[in-house]
């Protein structure tokens, strides 16, 4: 029963969508992505078995120090795993946060080993949508991820900006020192254009990726009705009264 079980799940479409997910998908829908160390299995129930691993890195989300992943005994597949049978070692782990565990997204498929600074990794094959795996270094998966959901990111922004543009809401960011005049500019973007401007400092938005794909858009938008954009046309005409 139990063989006849784990065949019907494999041969699932459920299963074969886990299996087959390209890695857009993974990292797009992933909360978490993070290299850490396995360090042990807790019991729950006869049912349910925990791993404890600790965060060395965090490519995505915002885990950090020790981490509980749900798994279940007896079934080695997506979207449960039995980490009973895991080594110690170090691990990719590609996350769903639930409540104050985390769950591998896609099963087994999102708990990859790492041995001598190498992991079975999408091939880098210059398309994010390709399915097969090969043996890949480490940093360079890093590198090929990281740009990946830093595309998805700029994507993401550029929708969310459409969106409010779409309603009549402007919002513009400013990044970098504190003017003296920033003030004055937000009071006449606000009155003569209709733009909401929020100013970062020099540390910036929380997600830079996103930010950068907002501002571009509304760039795109206001120098598209204005012929440029108004808001250094602002800061260029409040300079020129400065001299």
């Amino acid at each position: 029963m139990k063989i006849l079980m784990i065949f019907l799940l494999a041969c699932s479409p459920l299963f074969a969508k886990w299996e087959t997910l390209n890695e857009q998908g993974l990292l797009a829908q992933a909360t978490e992505i993070v290299v850490a160390d396995f360090v042990k299995v807790e019991k729950e129930n006869e049912a349910t078995h925990h791993a404890i691993s600790r965060v060395l890195e965090c490519w995505k989300g915002r885990a950090e120090g020790t981490i509980k992943l749900k798994g279940a005994a007896g079934i080695i597949c997506a979207p449960i795993v039995d980490f009973r049978s895991f080594k110690k070692g170090r691990y990719l782990l590609v996350l769903i946060k639930e409540g104050e565990n985390y769950d591998p997204f896609n099963g087994a498929f999102s708990v990859v080993k790492i041995t001598n600074g190498k992991l079975r990794w999408f091939e880098k094959d210059g398309s994010p949508h390709g399915r097969k795996r090969v043996m890949r270094i480490l940093e360079e998966v890093k590198e090929q991820t990281l740009g990946v959901m830093k595309t998805q990111e700029i994507a993401a922004g550029r929708k969310a900006a459409e969106a409010d543009l779409s309603k009549g809401e402007i919002r513009y960011g400013l990044v970098g020192q504190p003017g003296s005049f920033d003030e004055k500019i937000k009071e006449k973007a606000l009155a003569d254009f209709g733009i909401t401007v929020v100013s970062y400092g020099c540390v910036g938005p929380p997600n830079r990726s996103h930010f950068e794909g907002y501002q571009e858009a509304v760039v795109v938008f206001l120098t598209k009705k204005y012929g440029e954009d108004p808001i250094v046309r602002l800061q260029r005409e409040l300079l020129e009264k400065l001299d």
